[in-house]
């Protein structure tokens, strides 16, 4: 019997790749938490871009990871890997967390649509990852240990939801780093629960120049530096078109502000009456010269009828402006009419109207009411003096 053929070997890992594996986790995460952002506030071909782009940082990412965390593995036999097993574990990686966005992004994030999102993208993962494993080529069988196994893939379904959770909630740049922390130490931890479930075994009856006809560990090494460029760039790409949209998000408020500011400005200004009626007649806002012309503080006539405030006698009249403007979506509607103010006396307003009820900024009819109280009793006079020199002549 021999025993050499039943031979448990010893795993060692290099610390520093260990720890770059670990930091390869945190910025995939990151880049695809910057990415992510912009697929739902996309539309059409621009948010597929930002999908695909989002999939291939996190899922090439997660790959990336994996990989450098299996450079940093070693046994006392050679090691090597399969280029096509190698090569489907990257794909499988990028399709997974591609699949999960897609389920997220073109629908909700009520809990079952985002467990299903979890469940497909963290599957995909541990796929990914056992893959991997079996791309290895070395004289030595490979044995799972079931609960450590099944609590690999536990992990990478519970990662994989927090992470799109997240990937579609979070804003703020701390927010994305502090959460690209604890994604990065879900995706390791992934990777070394299933690392630690596994046990190898030497094989004496495989072929010794087994581990001479795969991937060779410095090409890969090239392959996964070259992944890693892809997604810092990816990463530092999004960060700064995020920074860009920003910037450009702080100016254009501003210039809304300013723009509100001026046309408030105006409008406080004015010593003519401008208020905004619903299409019911009611007021929805009204200017400071209301209170000069009818007596009525700010906001004193919110949610009352205009006609409450028309004397009796105009009472038919002031309906039919506003029937008219409510008709008209074209021209000014113009008419006069008589208000009582606040403290009883009997105001005459020229009345301009407009229908703005689908415009999105106003919606409403907006009314310009001219105090020509003045007006009517100097032409009064003018027609009694009239009268009298007609009836003196």
């Amino acid at each position: 019997m021999d025993l050499s053929s039943d031979l448990l070997l010893p795993q060692h890992y290099d610390l520093r790749l260990v720890a770059l594996s670990c930091v390869i986790a945190v910025f995939a995460s990151f880049a695809s938490l910057n990415l992510a952002g912009r697929i739902r506030s996309s539309q059409g071909t621009a948010r597929l871009i930002w999908l695909c782009a989002a999939a291939v940082a996190l899922g090439g990412g997660i790959w990336s990871m994996h990989f450098v965390a299996m450079l940093a593995f070693s046994l006392p036999v050679a090691i090597s890997y399969d280029f096509l097993w190698t090569s489907a574990s990257m794909v499988l990686a990028i399709l997974a967390v591609g699949a999960g966005y897609a389920l997220i992004a073109f629908g909700s994030l009520k809990p079952a649509r985002l467990l299903l999102a979890g469940l497909v993208t963290g599957t995909g993962v541990a796929i990914m990852h056992y893959s991997g494993m079996a791309a290895m080529l070395m004289r030595a069988t490979t044995d799972y240990d079931p609960g450590l196994y099944a609590g690999s893939i536990g992990i990478a379904v519970t990662a994989a939801a927090v992470a799109l959770w997240l990937s579609f909630r979070l804003e703020g740049m701390l927010m994305k780093l502090g959460a690209s922390v604890v994604m990065g130490a879900a995706i390791a931890g992934m990777h070394f629960t299933g690392m630690a479930a596994a046990s190898f075994t030497l094989c004496l009856t495989a072929d010794p120049m087994i581990a001479d006809g795969g991937f060779d560990t410095k090409l890969l090494a090239v392959t996964i530096a070259g992944a890693t460029f892809m997604i810092l760039t990816l990463g530092l790409a999004s960060a700064l078109f995020d920074q860009r949209l920003m910037r450009q998000a702080n100016a254009d408020a501003e210039k809304l502000m300013r723009s509100e500011r001026r046309f408030r400005a105006l409008v406080g200004a004015s010593s003519d009456i401008i208020a905004v009626l619903d299409e019911a007649g009611r007021f929805v806002y009204d200017n400071r010269s209301t209170k000069q012309i009818l007596g009525y503080g700010k906001g004193k006539l919110t949610g009352r009828l205009f006609t409450e405030l028309v004397v009796s006698e105009d009472d038919v009249a002031a309906r039919t402006l506003i029937g008219r403007v409510c008709d008209n979506r074209e021209a000014m509607v113009i008419g006069e009419i008589r208000c009582r103010s606040q403290g009883g006396e009997i105001v005459d307003l020229e009345f301009h109207g407009s229908n703005r009820l689908e415009d999105p900024d106003v919606g409403g009819l907006v009314i310009n009411l001219r105090d020509i109280t003045e007006r009517n009793r100097v032409a009064a006079e003018l027609r009694a003096a009239k009268a009298r020199a007609e009836s003196a002549n």
